[in-house]
């Protein structure tokens, strides 16, 4: 015996495929659409601070942070944003000597991309650090890094403690309602 079932009516079924189409690509696609200059300029800041971090290179990485952010912190200990960038590079070097770099990576690829209401366009990358202290177990460190594009050029800074948001939002007030994930730390076997 055959049976026949009564369709629903198409317009009904077209309705909710494109709604859900509609849905699945807002939901899939990046805040704010990327160029392929733009993802190219921001994988080459990647890249270089890669490079400078894995080499040692301190100084290189003090040029990557944007400026409103070394003159906020040097406004607040009261010398220049010369001499803070000077003992901020003593201090890496002497910390990050003691260490053993095992891996560093961002992953742009995983980014959240947004602008700001001023119009700057920023992206929150996902970065891993492996790490060894002398005589201590490797550290793995999951933070995230905002890049922001002010005047053409990408800059890099963590954004994973309050103490970092609060100096962030000091320097760029319009980051302040974006919500920045918790970074964590783990012991690895």
């Amino acid at each position: 015996m055959l049976r026949r079932f009564r369709p629903v009516p198409y317009p009904i079924h077209s309705r909710l495929f494109a709604l859900a189409t509609v849905a699945a690509v807002a939901l899939a696609a990046p805040t704010i659409a990327q160029t392929e200059a733009e993802l190219a300029e921001a994988r080459g800041a990647i890249e270089q601070f890669e490079a400078a971090f894995s080499a040692g290179e301190y100084s290189a990485l003090l040029t990557a942070m944007p400026p409103r952010i070394l003159e906020t912190i040097a406004a607040q200990a009261g010398i220049s944003a010369d001499i803070l960038t000077a003992q901020m590079e003593t201090q890496m070097t002497a910390m990050m000597s003691q260490m053993t770099l095992e891996s560093f990576g961002m992953d742009l690829r995983s980014a959240t991309w947004g602008e700001t209401s001023t119009g700057l366009t920023y992206a929150l990358v996902p970065t891993q650090t492996v790490m060894t202290p002398p005589g201590s177990d490797s550290v793995r460190s999951r933070t995230t890094t905002l890049m922001l594009n002010e005047a053409g050029t990408w800059y890099l800074i963590r954004v994973d403690s309050a103490q970092q948001t609060d100096i962030l939002r000091q320097a760029y007030p319009e980051f302040t309602n974006v919500s920045f994930p918790d970074g964590s730390m783990e012991v690895l076997d």
